[in-house]
């Protein structure tokens, strides 16, 4: 009994030795751990770190190794919270004596906070609880044993605030959840999973596993709704643009390991999706780029291989607003970042990044250009584009495939391969219905037309090399082309279609050739406007254009465009030309106008065949035919323009301008001949007009002074056709040389020396001079030489073929000659008169006895007696000088010798005969009589045309003609 007793008091007190160690050991454990672990945890942060650390209440639980500290928060050197949490808690677990290291079955953290602050200078708030710095560990040493079996963050909270930045950054992220199980450093099954997200709905989550020995780690990830201005606020300004909106999503997984220095990364994507993108210029308030939708599928990259794969990139619904301002900048480059410098060669080698197929789809471009007056729009939508076959560094050439539609109604297609590195390439184009009118911001500094409608197509093959330059080779056309004069609001070029056929077109060196050019319709409006300038001047050098300053013209040098047509077609053309500087103003046209062109070349001994026929009216054809090189023509033309049965009633505005009288009837017919060679012209103008006939007379500033109607009648033959033949030459290097100037200059020349010179014209005509302009007369006679007959028969002939033509005949008289003729005259049929009364005998008498002194002297005393009524007193002959005398026979001489009273008895006699105004006349009617009778007898002209007209007497230089004059 006593043995049991012994023992039972031994249990007891083992049992109460072990019941009050156990009891220390719990007091020690319960109260004793945690008031030391706060206490410590206090005094440090106050005496190293002069931090008043907040701390609620601390449990450990010696028997399960379980320690809870709660409500614990510690602030930074700024006194703003730094770390804080609701309740750690911390269980070792008796395993961990059995692993011989630390282990942790479970380590659980509720609602920590971490508040991490990079402070103006640079400085983190992190590093206020930095300690100093601890020896590198060596990198073959094993890291410590370390389990945790369990390891969770649960609810957690984190700020992250960064004002080094100009304008400070603050995110919050939350709730975060992170969890690792079986976590040791001495294997690799270490799982983890982390799930962030952010008060704007982001979240991330991350799972998979990693080991410390090798380092290395495994996983996928997933993004979900990060919003681009979170990704705008931690990128602030470095981004060369606003990140306005949009949201990123992506899912991927990674495979990460180190040791030594081989480290290795490859990550795999297999979706990386942008949404509701919008990407805006800097200081702008709209956006510039709009990605509805990214998808890049299936990324990989290669760290060590320095590789990126991407499947396939799919951009949709894009939006482009692309601006470029008055000096040509464009919006859309200042989103891109500054240029950097080349890296230096053999720094690093380069990545190699492979990208099979790019894709562009329902993409809308807009682009305004306001480098021109008016800003210029255009609109491509919807873009496709298709790249395929992108790498970097480069492989082989890209492939693209693009197709888009052009301001609404066009559409345009390419495609082709682009070689990078040569930039080279081939590309098929089909373009159709591309509107013209948007491209008229550019023509408004050039020309004077509005471009109202017209459209473009075009198809074929286009080579592209830095090395030789462009080539296209297919067809062209322009479709329902209108222009429209600005200045007169009215049509100036239209044309249904053209088309290039067999088009093509070599940049290096410049060459084009097109088999064939068809026009469908062609239209062109001339107008000549008030002020005498042509709508031509105002379109293709508008006011608003300032014009340079004149420059002395220099020889141009001797190349040719180098270009070759085979042929040209014009279909149902037309020309309108209207002249408004004159009242009423004057409008005509050529319609119908239909031909060909063949064989037009640069070629300086190239010569195109010209056949062009068309219609002023319905009655009046129009031919132009010929020869002629129009890329060099200056060096030879050789063309025939034919107009025929033009009514000359359409140009009388130009008839009561110029001449002075309207039209009322005639027809007109024009050949005109031009013929170039080596830039010397040699041109023939062949006028022909049929039944002219002036009307009203029109009161004109500008008509000529010239007798219009004369000229005409001079001109007009008695089929009442004018014939003009009007020939220009001079040498088209002459700055000087003007064909049209020089043709009306040539005109007037020849009107005026026609209305001044008539007879010289008609005497060209008909084979004589103009000395056929009058005619010589023989003092106080009527009658006419044979060469005045001869003449005044050469006119008859011309007022034949002239029948519009009427003569003067002036009375002609000349005192001075014509009155001592007529007194002659009249003296010596006074004479034969006194004789023949005399005389009885035969008038042969007559002569005999006034040729005998004596008898004729006794004739003269008898006249004398009867017109005086006395005889001669003749006067006493002056003496002789004496001189010995030798003897004399007995017979007496006459007082006076019978010559010397002759000589003074006829001017008595004479005097009495007196020449007055009506034997003037008389003479003066008797001459034109004389010419009248051989202008009318027996030639067929009418008597009327030819008129007898008084005349002022000739005066003493004057010689005696009679001068004709035509009206």
């Amino acid at each position: 009994m006593l043995s049991v007793s012994r023992v039972s008091r031994r249990i007891v007190r083992w049992t109460l030795a072990v019941v009050l160690a156990v009891a220390c050991y719990a007091a020690l454990g319960f109260w004793l751990v945690p008031h030391l672990l706060a206490k410590t945890l206090r005094e440090t942060l106050t005496e190293r770190y002069q931090r008043s650390a907040q701390l609620g209440k601390v449990t450990f639980n010696p028997f399960s190794f379980e320690l809870e500290v709660h409500n614990f928060a510690v602030p930074d050197a700024d006194a703003g919270p730094l770390l804080s949490f609701d309740r750690l808690y911390v269980n070792l677990g008796l395993i961990s004596i059995v692993r011989g290291g630390l282990s942790f079955q479970a380590i659980a953290l509720d609602k920590p906070h971490t508040r991490v602050v990079r402070r103006a200078d640079g400085a983190l708030n992190l590093a206020d609880f930095a300690g100093a710095p601890e020896p590198e560990p060596d990198p073959k040493s094993p890291p410590p044993k370390l389990w945790i079996d369990d390891l969770s963050i649960r609810d957690g909270r984190a700020t992250l605030v960064d004002r080094e930045r100009p304008r400070p950054l603050t995110l919050e992220l939350g709730p975060i959840t992170f969890q690792v199980h079986k976590f040791s450093t001495r294997s690799e099954g270490n799982e983890y999973s982390l799930a962030v997200q952010s008060p704007r709905g982001e979240e991330l989550t991350w799972r998979g596993d990693f080991g410390l020995t090798p380092l290395a780690s495994h996983g996928k990830f997933s993004l979900r709704n990060i919003q681009a201005q979170t990704l705008a606020d931690i990128a602030a300004d470095s981004l060369p643009f606003q990140l306005t909106r949009g949201q990123l999503a992506a899912d991927g997984g990674y495979a990460f390991s180190s040791q030594s220095k081989d480290v290795q990364l490859t990550l795999d994507v297999s979706r990386l999706l942008l949404e509701s993108i919008g990407l805006r210029v800097q200081g702008e308030i709209a956006d510039a780029v709009l990605a509805p939708s990214l998808t890049v599928s299936n990324i990989q990259l290669d760290l060590k291989a320095q590789t990126v794969k991407v499947e396939h990139v799919l951009l949709e619904r894009l939006q482009l607003s692309a601006v470029r301002d008055a000096a040509g900048q464009l919006n859309l480059t200042r989103l891109l970042p500054a240029a950097t410098p080349d890296a230096a060669p053999g720094q690093a080698e380069p990545w190699t990044i492979t990208a099979p197929t790019l894709e562009l789809r329902a993409a809308d471009l807009k682009l305004e250009d306001r480098t021109t007056t008016q800003a210029a729009h255009f609109h491509l939508a919807p873009l496709d584009l298709t790249v395929s076959g992108f790498s970097s560094p480069t492989t082989g050439p890209l492939q693209l495939e693009l197709e888009t539609g052009v301001n609404d109604t066009g559409h345009f297609a390419a495609q082709g391969k682009l070689d990078v590195d040569s930039l080279s390439g081939q590309f098929s184009l089909d373009a159709t219905a591309i509107p013209l009118p948007p491209a008229q911001p550019y023509l408004d500094a050039a020309v004077g037309f509005n471009l109202n409608s017209g459209k473009a197509s075009a198809k074929g093959t286009l080579d592209v090399s830095a090395s030789q330059g462009v080539k296209f080779a297919g067809q062209l056309s322009i479709d329902e082309l209108k222009t429209t004069d600005k200045e007169l609001a009215e049509d100036f070029v239209n044309w249904s279609s053209l088309k290039l056929s067999g088009l093509s077109v070599q940049s290096e060196p410049l060459a084009v050739r097109i088999a064939e050019v068809a026009v469908t319709e062609p239209y062109a409006r001339v107008v000549i406007s008030e002020n005498g300038a042509t709508n031509i001047q105002d379109v293709l050098s508008p006011r608003s254009v300032q014009a340079p300053a004149p420059v002395a013209p220099q020889p141009a040098a001797a190349t040719a465009l180098p270009i070759e047509i085979d042929m040209v077609r014009v279909d149902a053309g037309s020309v309108n030309f209207a002249d408004r500087s004159i009242k009423p103003n004057f409008e005509t046209g050529i319609q119908t106008l239909s031909g060909t062109v063949k064989g037009l070349s640069a070629s300086p001994d190239a010569r195109a065949d010209v056949l062009l026929e068309g219609q002023v009216d319905r009655y009046t054809p129009v031919k132009i035919t010929g020869k002629v090189n129009y890329f060099a023509a200056v060096t030879y033309t050789d063309l025939h323009l034919a107009f025929r049965n033009l009514e000359l009633t359409s140009l009388s505005p130009y008839s009561g301008k110029f001449a002075g009288y309207r039209i009322e009837r005639g027809k007109l017919k024009v050949n005109l001949n031009y013929l170039v060679k080596k830039r010397r012209l040699d041109a023939k103008h062949k006028v022909v007009i049929d039944q002219l006939q002036l009307g009203d007379e029109v009161a004109s500033p500008d008509a000529t002074s010239l007798p219009v109607k004369l000229a005409i009648a001079l001109l007009k033959d008695r089929n009442g056709v004018i014939d003009l033949d009007i020939p220009v030459s001079g040498n088209l290097d002459d700055p000087q040389f003007r064909v049209w100037p020089i043709i009306w200059q040539v005109v007037l020349n020849l009107l005026t020396k026609i209305v001044t010179s008539p007879f010289a014209l008609l005497g060209s005509l008909f084979g004589a001079g103009d000395e056929i302009s009058f005619v010589e007369l023989t003092p106080a006679s009527a009658e006419l030489s044979a060469a005045s007959k001869t003449k005044l028969q050469t006119l008859t002939k011309a007022l034949n073929e002239r029948p519009a033509l009427n003569l003067d005949l002036p009375l002609v008289i000349k005192p001075d000659v014509d009155g001592p003729a007529l007194l002659e005259l009249r003296w010596q049929a006074e004479r034969e008169r006194l004789a023949r009364r005399k005389l009885t005998a035969p008038t042969s008498d007559v002569a005999k006895l006034l040729a005998t002194p004596k008898d004729y002297r006794a004739l003269l005393e008898q006249a004398y007696r009867d017109a005086f009524g006395k005889n001669p007193a003749y006067p006493q002959p002056v003496p002789a000088p004496q001189k010995p005398k030798k003897p004399q026979p007995t017979a007496a001489a006459p007082v006076f010798p019978d010559a010397d009273a002759i000589r003074w008895l006829e001017p008595k006699l004479k005097a009495r005969i007196s020449i007055g105004p009506s034997d003037f006349d008389e003479l003066a009617r008797d001459r034109a009589q004389k010419v009248q009778s051989i202008i009318l007898d027996q030639t067929g002209i009418d008597p009327a045309r030819v008129f007898v007209i008084t005349a002022a007497p000739l005066a003493q230089d004057a010689p005696l003609r009679m001068q004709l004059a035509l009206h």
